[in-house]
């Protein structure tokens, strides 16, 4: 695997300077360049980005072998398609939630009661998986794609409606994944503790490989009992099996992408 830094940085004279003396000369008002740790230059802009508390992204990119030798892969997903409805003061929680263990502060808690409803069918293109700006551990999925990979591997899926009419939209379903395992989380992973509720989540997890879980699961698709987030946004990670990322991976399914989780052992 490899580690990358996207650093973002106002240059004012100084941060400037210090870049270029560490080889790494940027113009510009505001900026923003990526990094590997093996590069050589890399030490040295790590102080910089510390010692002026710059914004660093970090991310993954593994290898091939990482991942398709993993036991489990976490779904990345790479189309957020619309948001919600409706999406005015946030009201599609009380149209799709149970919300009696809600936490408005953290955003944990909340239980789906009722379908989804979209402004409009989604326009696919070559894409046949998204999710929903703010909701992170639900995916949508073209109905015949449902049908042919996913409902084999027994996963079941939900109507998906569009908001004025509250009739289904025939060429979208929702994935349905019941299942929840605990995964096994680093004890040093940077952790929220919700001042409203008392209930943690952890902070998202970029570096590395994605945690486990923490029991042998035979379902193709399911969450981690732990929420993941930071904020008002308490999402839980959605998991698959090696054998439906490889059935996916053959259709070429484009909409998501996938981690490798740790090795056993």
């Amino acid at each position: 695997m490899k580690i990358f830094h996207r650093i973002s940085v106002t240059l004012e004279p100084a941060i400037k300077n210090a870049f270029s003396k560490a080889g790494m000369p940027l113009e510009g008002g505001f900026v923003s360049f990526d990094i590997e740790e093996t590069d050589e230059r890399w030490p040295d802009v790590e102080k910089i980005v510390h010692r002026h508390q710059l914004l660093d992204i970090i991310t993954t990119k593994f290898s091939e072998e990482e991942i398709s030798n993993s036991e489990y892969l976490a779904v990345e997903p790479t189309w957020h398609n619309g948001y919600p409805q409706p999406d005015g003061d946030f009201g599609y929680l009380e149209k799709t939630y149970d919300l009696k263990e809600y936490c408005c502060k953290c955003g944990q808690g909340k239980v789906q009661a009722a379908p989804f409803r979209l402004k409009k069918p989604p326009n696919w293109g070559r894409r046949s998986v998204f999710q929903l700006n703010w909701v992170f551990d639900e995916y949508f999925v073209r109905t015949e794609l449902w049908e042919n990979a996913f409902r084999p591997h027994g996963i079941g899926c939900r109507p998906v409606v569009l908001h004025k009419t509250g009739e289904a939209i025939s060429s979208v379903v929702q994935l349905e994944i019941e299942k929840k395992f605990d995964v096994g989380i680093p004890k040093d992973a940077p952790r929220e503790v919700c001042p409203n509720c008392r209930r943690d989540k952890i902070l998202p997890i970029t570096r590395g490989f994605l945690p486990r879980p923490l029991v042998d699961v035979k379902q193709a698709m399911f969450k981690s009992s732990q929420y993941f987030g930071s904020g008002g946004s308490a999402f839980r990670k959605v998991f698959v099996s090696s054998s439906l990322f490889n059935e996916l991976r053959l259709r070429d399914v484009k909409g998501v992408d996938f981690s490798p989780c740790l090795p056993s052992g």
